[in-house]
């Protein structure tokens, strides 16, 4: 099985990666662990998609999660089995990150406050839409919790 995991930030995405992969056996590859192996330190663009196609060469099955919309996008969604999109809204999505940093002590910045409430939605939206568009067999959006354990029962 081989699935993809993508969404609007603070949307659950980790969550559901870690679900799946416990319920499938399945190697995870995060994109953001990936493309930033260090808080402050960024990996070219080249070097971070051999490590993506390393991956998915050397496992049979796996979740990836992560948007990156730079790093081979459209052959991922083409190669996985399913995709599951997050779109959480955008006030639960706030609350899920800054829940997720209050956890690990860190303080929430005002430039992924922005990003969440914001940016990047619109752009986002229309990537989603074409997905779910192209790949209607195997793509799932989910919108709220009651959407989320839904899907959990049924895969």
């Amino acid at each position: 099985m081989k699935i993809a995991v993508i969404g609007y930030t603070g949307s659950g995405k980790r969550a559901m990666t870690e679900y799946l992969k416990n319920k499938f056996y399945c190697a995870t590859l995060l994109l953001d662990d990936v493309s930033f192996p260090e808080e402050s330190e960024e990996r070219g663009a080249e070097l971070t998609k051999e490590l993506v196609k390393s991956f998915q060469r050397e496992h049979v099955s796996w979740v990836i999660e992560g948007n990156a919309f730079d790093i081979d996008f459209e052959e991922r969604m083409e190669e996985a089995d399913k995709i599951v999109i997050m779109k959480y809204d955008r006030i639960r999505s706030l609350l899920r990150t800054v829940r997720e940093h209050s956890a690990k002590g860190r303080k929430i910045g005002s430039t992924l406050i922005k990003k969440i409430l914001f940016e990047s939605r619109a752009d986002e939206r229309k990537t989603y839409n074409y997905v779910m568009r192209k790949y209607p067999g195997k793509t799932v959006m989910i919108f709220n919790n009651m959407q989320l354990l839904m899907y959990r029962d049924l895969i």
